[in-house]
This record gives structure tokens, C-alpha cells and sequence, in this order.
């Protein structure tokens, strides 16, 4: 019987993945909005350089969001290539240390014969998930001097679609389950769409209501 406690455990880890998925897709789309503007010199001073480093060449949240974007990034592939993983690490022999994973609930399942269809479906998502545990394996967890990286492929808003109705026919199938949560997809994609918005709306409005002043310029 599938456990319930790793169920939970399982969909926590899927909700919080599909999070940082949605948040970096925000932010990175809002900040291409806005980086040539914050990013611009003043064509008074030139070329920019260190020794010229002060706020009033603008070169406004560079270093920020240079940094903040691909960590997010970092963060969603991390999370969702370990939903996928095996149930075991292949070392693992007695397999004693057990991973809560999309393998190790359906191995948990009574009903294998629905076990068996998922397998089945998560075939058709295996280009992306490849793409996932390759950029995992080979840029994201190790820097492997040979790897390099390309695109993620295209499909993993319809990965997560699919799991979350995955997790639902699960529930259906284990009386159980009833009472354990969802990934909520739609909720995630509002929410995080909102948070985003509010951020830059206001780094947006400070720049109207606190402008550098003179004294501040060369800070």
C-alpha cells in the first residue's frame, strides 16, 4: 500500500518544483522587458569600466538579475529532474534509502495495472526529461568539462500537467490518498505571475518617487 506520509512528501516536492518553474518563467520574461534600460550607459563617460563603477552610469540590477535569473533556473531543473529519479540509487542494493519519487509511488501502488499506464504515458514526456537529467547531471549538480548545455525541451508546463493528473488518478484509485493535496497548477501560475508583477511594478515606481539625486550619483 502506498504510504501516505511519502505521498504527501512526494506532491509537496512536485508543488514547490512547479513553483520555482513558475516564478523564473515570470521573472525572466519581465526582466527582458526592462534589462536595456537598466542596463544602459550614460554615452557622457564612455566605455564602462571598474574604476567607473558608481550609480549614476545606471547600470541598474545588473549584477542582480544576471545572477537571480539562472539561479532560478538552477533551482526548478534541480527539483524537477529529482521528482523522476529512480526509486533506489543503483549502489543502493538493499535499497534501504528509498527516494520520494514518481518510480518509488508506483512501485508503492496496489493497483500495478495502473502503474503500468503511467509508465506508459511518462514515455511520451522522456525527450524532456532527458533534457532535464543531462543539464542535472552535466551543468547543473557537476560541471562537466564536456557538457554543453542547450535548450530544455519544449513540453515541461505539459510534464507537469500531466503529473498533476497523474496524482489525481492515483488518488482515485487508493481511497486512502483522498485527503492528501494536489500541485494546484493553475493556483501556482496566478500566484506566481502576481508576485512577479508586484516586484517590478514597484522596483518600476521607485525609480519615479526616489530618484538619484545629486548627492547620492556618484555612491
Amino acid at each position: 500500500m502506498l504510504d501516505i506520509y511519502i505521498f504527501k512528501k512526494f506532491i509537496k516536492h512536485a508543488n514547490i518544483a512547479h513553483q520555482q518553474l513558475c516564478v523564473w518563467f515570470s521573472a525572466n520574461n519581465e526582466f527582458a522587458k526592462h534589462q536595456v534600460h537598466w542596463n544602459k550607459l550614460d554615452p557622457e563617460i564612455g566605455p564602462f569600466g571598474l574604476e567607473n563603477f558608481t550609480r549614476r552610469h545606471e547600470c541598474k540590477y545588473k549584477n542582480f538579475w544576471n545572477i537571480v535569473v539562472p539561479t532560478l533556473q538552477h533551482g526548478w531543473i534541480l527539483s524537477t529532474a529529482k521528482l523522476f529519479d529512480p526509486a533506489y540509487h543503483p549502489r543502493d542494493k538493499n535499497k534501504t534509502k528509498s527516494r520520494a519519487s514518481l518510480d518509488l509511488i508506483l512501485i508503492m501502488l496496489q493497483d500495478q495495472n495502473l502503474s503500468s499506464i503511467i509508465r506508459t504515458q511518462l514515455n511520451s514526456h522522456e525527450p524532456v526529461l532527458k533534457s532535464l537529467r543531462d543539464h542535472r547531471d552535466y551543468a547543473e549538480a557537476h560541471n562537466d568539462a564536456n557538457f554543453v548545455p542547450t535548450r530544455i525541451e519544449a513540453g515541461v508546463e505539459n510534464l507537469f500537467q500531466w503529473l498533476e493528473d497523474t496524482i489525481a488518478s492515483i488518488k482515485v484509485s487508493e481511497s486512502h490518498l483522498n485527503k492528501c493535496g494536489i500541485i494546484n497548477i493553475a493556483y501556482n501560475e496566478k500566484l506566481s505571475q502576481c508576485g512577479v508583477d508586484e516586484i517590478f511594478e514597484n522596483l518600476l515606481l521607485s525609480e519615479i518617487q526616489y530618484p538619484i539625486d545629486s548627492h547620492q550619483k556618484d555612491r
